[in-house]
Protein backbone atom coordinates (compact mmCIF):
# COMPACT_ATOMS: atom_id res chain seq x y z
CA UNK A 1 0.00 0.00 0.00
CA UNK A 2 1.34 3.72 -0.76
CA UNK A 3 2.79 5.29 2.02
CA UNK A 4 0.23 8.64 1.82
CA UNK A 5 -2.59 6.88 1.76
CA UNK A 6 -5.39 7.51 4.32
CA UNK A 7 -6.21 3.86 5.48
CA UNK A 8 -2.64 3.34 5.63
CA UNK A 9 -1.43 6.67 7.96
CA UNK A 10 -4.90 5.88 10.30
CA UNK A 11 -3.29 1.85 10.86
CA UNK A 12 0.54 3.24 11.73
CA UNK A 13 0.01 6.59 13.06
CA UNK A 14 -0.45 7.59 16.53
CA UNK A 15 -3.70 6.86 18.98
CA UNK A 16 -4.47 10.66 20.02
CA UNK A 17 -6.84 10.08 22.94
CA UNK A 18 -6.19 7.06 24.02
CA UNK A 19 -6.34 6.05 27.28
CA UNK A 20 -3.50 4.28 29.08
CA UNK A 21 -2.27 3.84 32.43
CA UNK A 22 0.03 6.48 33.68
CA UNK A 23 3.71 6.33 32.07
CA UNK A 24 3.05 3.71 30.03
CA UNK A 25 3.69 4.38 26.44
CA UNK A 26 1.10 5.50 23.88
CA UNK A 27 -0.45 2.60 21.88
CA UNK A 28 -0.62 3.15 17.43
CA UNK A 29 -3.49 1.36 16.19
CA UNK A 30 -1.63 -1.25 14.93
CA UNK A 31 -1.31 -2.23 18.15
CA UNK A 32 -5.29 -2.22 19.02
CA UNK A 33 -5.10 -4.14 15.88
CA UNK A 34 -2.74 -6.93 16.71
CA UNK A 35 -4.41 -6.99 19.91
CA UNK A 36 -8.03 -7.57 18.38
CA UNK A 37 -6.48 -9.85 16.06
CA UNK A 38 -5.24 -11.88 18.60
CA UNK A 39 -8.36 -11.99 20.49
CA UNK A 40 -10.53 -13.40 17.11
CA UNK A 41 -7.77 -15.99 16.49
CA UNK A 42 -6.19 -14.20 13.25
CA UNK A 43 -2.24 -14.30 12.99
CA UNK A 44 -1.17 -10.57 13.47
CA UNK A 45 1.90 -11.88 11.18
CA UNK A 46 -0.42 -12.49 8.22
CA UNK A 47 -2.92 -10.43 8.76
CA UNK A 48 -2.79 -8.28 5.47
CA UNK A 49 -2.15 -11.01 3.17
CA UNK A 50 -5.03 -13.33 4.58
CA UNK A 51 -7.23 -9.55 4.13
CA UNK A 52 -6.10 -9.28 0.30
CA UNK A 53 -7.93 -12.27 -0.14
CA UNK A 54 -11.85 -10.60 0.18
CA UNK A 55 -13.86 -13.89 0.42
CA UNK A 56 -11.68 -15.66 2.70
CA UNK A 57 -11.14 -12.71 4.79
CA UNK A 58 -15.11 -11.69 5.25
CA UNK A 59 -15.59 -15.94 5.83
CA UNK A 60 -12.87 -15.12 8.76
CA UNK A 61 -14.36 -12.03 10.06
CA UNK A 62 -17.79 -14.00 10.09
CA UNK A 63 -16.56 -16.77 12.28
Amino acid sequence: MNEHRLPKICLYGELSEAKRPRGAPLRQNKDQLKSTLKSTNIDPAHWEDISANRPFWRHIIKM
